[in-house]
């Protein structure tokens, strides 16, 4: 699938200290009603989580950054803007390590910029200002990047062979150093890469017929890649969705394949790959390039690109029954697509949204 016109967004989710808040919110609708009421009402909620944005496709401002509170109940609050990301951010690769964000990547008019990378320091008075760090050894761009105990890996690029994998440790002055390690099986852009229980998971290829995916194990002592060890196919077509992990269960919500583009399913993440998908909760509108992320048993869907970028978000439980039903909450300020979503210590890639590292 070619990506050269698509644009992306990233979300990032910092865990931070939990801060109690009086705020005015819509009610969240009843089960099976899939938006919110338009009855408003004080609730106490508290502030125990942040989602941050860096760049938009709905806007010119493809630089612009946006962040905003999750509350124990479920619900987002209302988007801030803050720090702008250096250069037009779209496709680029970014996870959290030691509340700091780092971007690797980008596709612009600017080819210059593609294998850039930046870093900036994240709170809860939203991005700090941004540094630029040692450029990915290729051009970067729809690749599926996640971290893990201190490393980050990336795999595949909408560039070159589109299957190579770079990994590298992060420090508080960016990324320290690349190494090569063995090549993704297939072509790598658009997937969905996570880390879980220290196994590298990369779920759809970029070539039909999509659906292949892939498991390799991560050195404990120097984080290295292992050997990559063909897994269970997805059910559909898959390309550009979301998926997450929570509690060792991967979720993994619509996508950009002609078929079942609001269709979600789960499996069980064993250490000889991924069981077999079960479909759950349909997604409430058709979905993909969107960025979805887990947090406290809820997992959140943020914009889409079908029939033009959107701006709106759903949030539903996640369980070992699969997904609850989807409850629409607070929009995104404008039209976005092609979310990164990632929670600090946990691992994520270009439209996969977060998933522990750890368990």
């Amino acid at each position: 699938m070619n990506k050269a016109a698509v644009i992306g967004v990233v979300i990032l989710i910092v865990v931070v200290a939990a801060a109690a808040a009086f705020v005015f919110l819509g009610k969240p609708a009843s089960p099976g009603g899939g938006s919110s009421t338009t009855t408003t009402t004080q609730v106490n909620l508290t502030v125990s989580n942040y989602a941050y944005c860096v760049g938009t496709s709905g806007t010119p401002q493809q630089d612009q950054s946006y962040f905003a509170p999750i509350y124990t109940n479920g619900q987002l609050g209302q988007w801030k803007l803050t720090t702008a990301y250096p250069v037009a951010h779209t496709l680029a690769g970014c996870n959290i390590y030691n509340n700091s964000i780092y971007c690797v990547g980008t596709f612009n008019s600017n080819q210059s910029d593609f294998a850039n990378s930046y870093y900036a320091p994240i709170s809860p008075q939203g991005i700090g200002s941004w540094s630029q760090s040692k450029g990915y050894p290729i051009p970067l761009y729809d690749a599926g990047c996640s971290t893990s105990k201190g490393y980050l890996y990336c795999v595949g690029s909408q560039y070159g062979a589109m299957s190579e994998v770079y990994y590298t440790k992060l420090s508080g002055t960016g990324v320290v150093n690349w190494t090569t390690s063995a090549s993704y099986p297939e072509m790598g852009h658009g997937v969905s890469c996570l880390v879980y229980n220290n196994t590298l998971y990369c779920i759809g290829v970029g070539n039909y017929p999509f659906y292949h995916s892939y498991y390799a194990n991560l050195s404990k002592t120097n984080g290295s890649v292992g050997t990559w060890v063909r897994t269970t196919n997805y059910p559909v077509a898959k390309i550009s969705s979301g998926c997450n992990v929570a509690n060792g269960y991967i979720y993994c919500v619509g996508t950009a394949g002609t078929d079942a583009q609001n269709e979600t399913y789960y499996a069980v993440l064993t250490p000889n790959g991924i069981s077999s998908w079960t479909p759950t909760t349909s997604y409430p509108v058709p979905i993909s390039n969107a960025g979805c992320f887990i947090n406290a048993n809820y997992i959140y869907c943020v914009g889409s690109s079908q029939s033009g970028a959107q701006n709106a978000a759903y949030y539903a439980p996640v369980s070992a029954a699969g997904i609850g039903t989807w409850i629409k909450t607070t929009s995104y300020p404008v039209a976005m697509t092609n979310s990164w979503c990632v929670l600090p210590g946990y691992s994520g890639g270009f439209y996969s949204g977060g998933a522990p590292s750890t368990a």
